[in-house]
Order: C-alpha cells, then structure tokens, then sequence
C-alpha cells in the first residue's frame, strides 16, 4: 500500500503535514491556524472532517496553533507524548480526545503505521516520526523540517 504525504506548511507560520495510506488520513502537527488548515486540505481534495487523527510532535504555536479550532471542534483524536499532553493542556484551554504514546514504541492509526522517536528541540519531549514500513535509506521521517529528496515539500511512493 502507498503513503501519500503533502505539506500543508513548514516553517515559523505554522508546520502541518497531511499523511494518507488506504483509508486512513492523519495531519502530523496543526501549526496552521484552523481556517489554513481548512483550505489548504481542500487544494489537494480533502477535509478536515475525513482525518483519522493529529500527530504531535512538540507544543510549540507553530505546531499547534489550529488544534483546537480542528481537533477539538471535530472530535479529532490527537496522539502526543505524556509530556507534550501535560503542556498542551496548559497551553489550551479545551477538552481535546489525547492519547497518549511512548517514544521509540510503533503504533498504528488505521493503515499508517508510526514509529515516535526523540529529537533535540527546545520543547519539553520534541518528537519526529518515521514510518516503520518504508525501505532502509528511503524511510519516511514526518517531522520538523521535512523535505523530500528534490526538496520539494510533497513526497509519494508505495
């Protein structure tokens, strides 16, 4: 099965990819504000009403900045560490559906299969995430920063 990967956003205004293998569609980070978001989904056909789920990475506003007006309006399960958890909460003010994961431990949402790992970052626990499946030296890295081989910010393969 292929994983499709589009960059909504990268950089201090706001980072946010979209992810989508099979029926599954996940945004690692809401760093776009929700109405961003919104549109930037519908340039490549989608909304944010069909995700499956938020990946975050860490709790800074260019990472977050429209998870509550997406997640927390849409009932959107977010997936973080305990310490990113603990400092979105204090962060927003809203009741958003958190689960939480542990570094280095894969886990799965539908047809994308994670694999959260630590990164140097001055946040309380930065987190970058690669996909588990992808060929060795060809590995999907979803996180801070991401470009493909071109340098290009839309990257799909099978």
């Amino acid at each position: 099965m292929g994983v499709s990967m589009t960059i909504l956003g990268s950089g201090s205004a706001g980072n946010s990819i979209y992810i989508e293998a099979g029926e599954s569609r996940v945004l690692v980070d809401a760093g776009l504000s929700a109405r961003q978001l919104r549109e930037r989904l519908a340039l490549i056909g989608r909304s944010p009403e069909t995700l499956s789920a938020i990946l975050i990475s860490h709790e800074h506003n260019d990472h977050i900045r429209g998870l509550k007006g997406i997640a927390d309006k849409l009932g959107i399960p977010v997936y973080c560490n305990g310490a990113t958890r603990d400092a979105i909460r204090e962060i927003l003010d809203t009741s958003l559906n958190l689960h939480v994961f542990h570094n280095g431990a894969t886990f799965s949402i539908g047809d994308i299969d994670v694999h959260p790992f630590s990164v140097p970052h001055d946040a309380q626990d930065p987190v970058g995430f690669l996909d588990p499946n992808s060929k060795p030296n060809r590995g999907n890295y979803y996180g801070p920063g991401t470009r493909d081989n071109t340098g290009h910010g839309t990257h799909s393969h099978s």
